[in-house]
């Protein structure tokens, strides 16, 4: 049952450093959308990142790319940005400062680098960059506002002078077992940061450019939506988590997008994030819209959603159902693929990295990619139960194209022991 092979592109190897020419029917599909989202698997196969590393680095210099979204907090990726626009901070540093080991990687590292070398020396208009739009903890922006504020002449009560400390010090983050009431302070807190904003709008427009402030106020915003989420996660209600965030996330890309009015940009994020349609987990779904499907109600055929699947290998990940105290990173590998895995759909392509795109294949491939298939959807944690590491999809109904890479390995960390 494999494809006939001129529905496979051939995409060369996934390493960064690789030659781009074989990218180019990727860049077909760049020219004619607005928004291309760059889906995975697993969070921890170095393949997937340094295949996307090549791809993004093909469109920069080939297709004028300039924008890059990223599946990290939003006030953390901005010292990112700061970094390959100026040259501000180390990189290494800033990478363990996103909080997400899946950025702690030789692979991002050597990404950052290279953003950074093609921005030294050019206009602002023409560098590449950064935005994240994920929002699961407090401390980058409570860090930032805080600062702010303490550099006008706004009134800080005692009141909000303890907000600020614990929107900074103490971040409701992604853990689970905080307690209801800590998120309630941390959700007080916010809201007295807010009303300090609207009250003293018109003096702090004043010590500040316009550009400033629009961070400020995503700042705020990206805070609030962090309590949200906390709130749902203490209250036991997973579900809620999930769709919360992939709203806000989407939200905050189309604000983006939105603002630059033109061009196009990229999305590096989860199969399960990129993906249309309902949001669905190995081990439960539910009717709310993923944020693709957000993206694609939005943008309607602008939208692109690339899903990349890994064939055979290994990567890297937490064990069990959630991260916690005292767990270790662990190395996986692929169990034997099911029968009506999507995989076996290009059972005869011998390539290192393939690429199907849903639009071009022959029609009797597309009637398979229209049925239930089963792909990878493993995030930062593993389940231990291998079944709930496949997921169900009907591929052609939730993507545009899937990316296919063989003999797959797991993230390297960076090396932090010096």
């Amino acid at each position: 049952m494999g494809s006939c092979a001129e529905d496979v592109y051939g995409l060369g190897p996934s390493e960064s450093s690789a030659t781009v020419v074989s990218l180019r029917p990727v860049g077909e599909i760049f020219e004619h959308n607005t928004l291309l989202g760059l889906g995975e698997a697993t969070h921890g196969t170095r393949e997937f990142f340094q295949f996307k590393h090549r791809l993004i680095r093909y469109l920069v210099t080939e297709h004028g790319l300039r924008t890059v979204g990223l599946e990290a907090n939003v006030a953390e990726t901005d010292k990112l940005n700061e970094y390959v626009t100026s040259g501000a901070g180390e990189p290494r540093a800033l990478l363990k400062n996103v909080y997400y080991w899946v950025w702690d990687t030789e692979s991002v590292l050597a990404f950052l680098e290279w953003l950074r070398s093609f921005n030294e020396n050019r206009a602002e208009d023409e560098m590449v960059e950064l935005y994240g739009f994920d929002c699961q903890f407090t401390r980058g922006a409570g860090t930032v506002l805080r600062s702010f504020l303490r550099q006008t002449d706004v009134p800080v009560s005692a009141d909000l002078r303890d907000s600020l400390a614990l929107l900074e010090e103490n971040d409701v983050g992604m853990s689970e077992g905080v307690a209801l009431e800590h998120v309630d302070s941390v959700r007080r807190a916010a809201e007295r940061v807010d009303v300090c904003f609207r009250e003293f709008r018109d003096v702090l427009l004043e010590v500040t450019s316009d550009r400033e402030w629009r961070r400020l106020q995503r700042y705020r915003r990206s805070v609030d939506q962090a309590v949200s989420i906390a709130t749902a996660r203490a209250k036991g209600q997973s579900n809620r988590v999930v769709a919360l965030r992939d709203t806000y996330m989407a939200e905050n890309i189309l604000r983006r997008v939105s603002r630059e009015g033109h061009g196009t940009s990229v999305l590096w994020a989860h199969n399960g994030h990129v993906k249309t349609g309902q949001l669905k987990g190995s081990t439960w779904q539910q009717p709310d819209p993923s944020m693709g499907q957000h993206l694609q109600q939005w943008l309607g055929d602008e939208y692109f959603a690339l899903g990349m699947e890994l064939v055979t290998g290994a990567y890297r990940a937490f064990p069990g159902e959630m991260t916690g105290s005292g767990r270790e990173l662990e190395v996986f590998r692929t169990n034997e693929l099911p029968s009506d895995a999507v995989a076996h759909l290009i059972d005869d392509f011998d390539g290192e990295v393939g690429m199907v795109d849903f639009d071009r294949v022959s029609p009797g491939l597309f009637g398979q990619l229209l049925e239930e298939r089963r792909i990878h959807n493993i995030g930062s944690v593993c389940p231990l139960d291998p079944e709930s590491r496949l997921m169900s999809v009907r591929p052609a109904s939730v993507f545009d194209g899937m990316v296919f890479v063989d003999d797959a390995s797991p993230s390297v960390l960076i090396d932090r022991s010096s």
